[in-house]
């Protein structure tokens, strides 16, 4: 047998970390079209760099972290412009499963540090592994986990009721 070349490894760490990553950025308030482009710019960029890097996991989600926040820049951006030019509101599809809809919809109306501390907790990431991935200190990690969970049990409790 031949040893692994680096596109057979590159294909097997994109089989391995692909969904979750959809997950992390659906759960960090990305539409399911918008986590596949996000997805798909993190890999290709972390191909880009493939054999110098050296924890892969954590550079494809950094990846994907400063594709969705340049994205939501610019989407603010624009919407704050078709806003105001045009008065429109802009509604969200419908997701399929309830719970599933009320526990993301719970998720957007959290802050968009904290949407995404709980994005990378709900997907196995320590505090400092989310302050080295953030660019925050740890303390800063904690606190906006604390505050997101407060506001998810909130936010949740009133749907149940």
């Amino acid at each position: 047998m031949s040893p692994k070349t680096d596109a057979d490894e590159f294909a097997e760490f994109y089989g391995a970390t692909y969904e979750r990553l959809i997950a992390f950025l659906l759960r960090s308030g990305s539409s399911r079209p918008d986590a596949d482009d996000f997805a798909q710019e993190a890999m290709l960029s972390l191909l880009k760099v493939w054999p110098s890097a050296t924890n892969r996991t954590a550079y494809v989600y950094k990846a994907a972290i400063r594709t969705l926040i340049t994205e939501r820049s610019r989407r603010r951006r624009d919407l704050a412009l078709v806003v105001k030019m045009a008065k429109l509101r802009t509604f969200a599809a419908p997701e399929p499963q309830t719970e599933v809809r009320e526990v993301l919809q719970a998720l957007r109306t959290l802050k968009p540090e904290q949407r995404l501390v709980m994005a990378l907790t709900v997907d196995g990431f320590r505090p400092t592994e989310i302050a080295a991935l953030t660019a925050r200190s740890p303390a800063t990690v904690r606190s906006n986990l604390r505050l997101a969970r407060e506001n998810l049990v909130r936010k949740l409790v009133k749907t149940v009721e």
